[in-house]
């Protein structure tokens, strides 16, 4: 957590700058701070969410191309050709939905491993 100190009015502030002297040249950088705040990645809600998120990336694209070919098919009378190419169109779209949205957890996890 942050170091705090006290000012003119008595009150606590947290230090969020480091004085950092280097090759002869000064500056202040912005503290790092340590522990976890915000979400975890082992929390259930976290993990609730990832699976929430996978299954509607899975399953819209798939169900709304299966649901858009019979739409079409039931008005050009072409049962079932319309139907299976929306439906593949569909499992393309989500897995590559699902490979996106895996990418982001695994790069969210790294970058929080990094700080």
């Amino acid at each position: 957590m942050y170091s705090t100190q006290t000012n003119r009015n008595d009150r606590k502030v947290p230090e969020a700058y480091d004085l950092v002297i280097d090759e002869g040249r000064t500056e202040a950088r912005r503290k790092v701070r340590k522990g976890k705040k915000g979400g975890s990645n082992d929390s259930p809600w976290y993990i609730l969410g990832v699976v929430g998120q996978l299954g509607y990336v899975i399953a819209l694209p798939i169900a709304g191309g299966a649901i858009l070919g019979r739409a079409i098919d039931g008005k050009f009378g072409t049962y079932p050709r319309a139907t299976l190419a929306f439906l593949m169109l569909g499992i393309l779209i989500a897995g590559y939905g699902f490979i996106q949205t895996v990418r982001d957890v695994i790069g969210s996890q790294n970058r929080k491993e990094l700080s």
